[in-house]
């Protein structure tokens, strides 16, 4: 369940890669890599097992009784929060990546967007009630931005342009992160079952604390270009953002104050804040005159993409919201005399998708010039995730869906994923115009955010099981079928790109 950060990867690999920065042949002690690498990986497997760990346990805190150790707010709640939460942190890696360009430098941001991660781990984990609630998610989100953003483009600037040993270095830093996202739910699950929800939260902050630890033992041997702000913005500039997000603030607040912003809703004022943004994004790009003809027509070919996008998300984040509150009140989790833990449910799900992610790179390989293009990729992936919410509908109405069923959901979700999600990223560097490469970027990633967003939206829903699972499963399906018919047209304005 990881795509997007392997996704995240390949984005920023060619940020922050100056070669007079980068580690020499003659300076790698780690099996021919940079020193540097291994600190980078276990930053890595400890900020992905804390934010999978925590997340995997986030409904159910939200929707449990009170006696049960949980909020006790209602699903609906809970789901909606989940898909907010989540599009916060698709938002928060614009920022951060503004900031890491702009203002303080990649590798002081990351180290500090860690620290405040632990923080809001540890919010969750002894602040009480709705207040710590709100506390930790936000503490989380902007320190999950910040480290998104910054952590990937670090890593490709210990290598020089064409070392061959980049590549490896890559898929060592990959596996170090799902390990770390298939292991934290399976340690915070136990948590949670055995010590209640604030032990789990707590397993997270001790977890992203070892993190860092480690992580300050290296930053030494960081070459010095990791601190360098390539485009510094003026201090007129700094002040005017100052104040833009002072405002910002203060305007969330007032409309909490009033009542106008409320957990019930946060999730629709995500999704119109987010879809604002990705609009303004797109025509800001499609408008300007820095843009040649073919650029343009690129910009436009990617759009079906990008809504395809939308609904891919909009289903794939359901396994944190509504799939996880399925998981709890119809899956038969008892092995004999023990019952597995909710969060295992969302480590098996990520273990299914590294494992067929491994598959697909072997089939992809040995395709090469014969694989589908990326527009069928999409096809293909949105049909596929649709069909496996499908299958959820026999046993909405039962509460002994059995595990080996739910495994099979979950391997055909991952084919969906694995298909679909790795195309997205690379096809935004491909087609985004010389002078908004870095705008694609952020505009791909507000399409993740705003499918994460309107997965909350949709757990509003969620009381009626039967159609819920029959809705957006026949949405996928027919986005997905819509991406097929399209697929001339967006190759033909593609202009060549493959």
């Amino acid at each position: 369940m990881d795509t997007n950060r392997s996704a995240t990867a390949t984005a920023n690999r060619d940020r922050a890669t100056a070669p007079t920065g980068a580690t020499t042949p003659s300076e790698r002690k780690l099996l021919g890599h940079p020193r540097a690498l291994a600190y980078l990986v276990s930053l890595e497997f400890w900020e992905r097992f804390s934010y999978y760990g925590m997340q995997s346990i986030l409904a159910l805190y939200i929707y449990y009784s009170v006696t049960d150790g949980g909020l006790g707010l209602s699903e609906a709640v809970a789901i909606g929060v989940v898909g907010s939460y989540g599009a916060s942190v698709y938002f928060a890696t614009v920022a951060g990546a503004w900031l890491a360009d702009r203002v303080v430098g990649a590798e002081r941001l990351m180290f500090a967007s860690g620290f405040t991660i632990m923080c809001g781990h540890i919010a969750l984990a002894l602040v009480p009630g709705v207040p710590g609630l709100a506390l930790g998610l936000i503490l989380i989100a902007l320190g999950s931005g910040g480290l998104i953003a910054n952590a990937t483009g670090i890593l490709g600037g210990l290598y020089r342009e064409g070392d061959p040993m980049r590549e490896a270095g890559f898929n060592l830093f990959y596996a170090g992160l799902t390990s770390g996202v298939a292991l934290g739910p399976i340690l915070t699950g136990f948590m949670q079952t055995t010590w209640g929800f604030h032990a789990g939260f707590g397993c997270a902050a001790v977890g992203m604390a070892i993190g860092l630890i480690l992580y300050a033992f290296g930053r030494s041997s960081l070459p010095a270009s990791v601190n360098i702000v390539p485009n510094a913005c003026s201090s007129r500039t700094r002040t005017a953002v100052t104040i833009s997000v002072v405002a910002v603030v203060a305007v969330v607040l007032f409309a909490f104050a009033l009542g106008i912003l409320t957990l019930d809703n946060i999730s629709y004022w995500f999704t119109g804040a987010i879809g604002v943004t990705l609009v303004a994004y797109l025509i800001t790009i499609l408008r300007s005159d820095r843009i040649t003809p073919v650029e343009r027509d690129r910009v436009y070919s990617s759009l079906p993409q990008l809504f395809s996008n939308v609904v891919f998300y909009s289903l794939l984040m359901q396994v944190f919201g509504a799939i996880a509150v399925y998981a709890d009140q119809n899956v038969n989790r008892w092995i004999g005399s023990w019952e597995m833990p909710v969060a295992w449910i969302i480590g098996l799900s990520s273990g299914v998708t590294l494992v067929v992610s491994l598959l697909a790179t072997t089939l992809w390989t040995k395709m090469g010039d014969r694989q589908p293009s990326t527009p069928t990729k999409m096809g293909i992936g949105l049909p596929l995730i649709g069909c496996s919410f499908l299958m959820f509908i026999p046993f909405t109405n039962s509460d002994s869906t059995p595990l080996l069923y739910v495994f099979l959901l979950l391997l055909i979700m991952a084919f969906g994923e694995i298909i679909f999600a790795p195309t997205g990223i690379s096809m935004s560097t491909k087609l985004a115009p010389a002078a908004y490469r870095t705008q694609m970027i952020a505009v791909y990633y507000l399409s993740i955010g705003l499918g994460t967003s309107l997965a909350g939206v949709f757990g509003q829903y969620y009381s009626n099981v039967t159609a819920y699972w029959a809705v957006l499963g026949g949405v996928a399906i027919t986005a997905g079928i819509v991406q097929l018919c399209l697929g001339g047209w967006v190759r033909q304005r593609m202009h060549g790109v493959l």
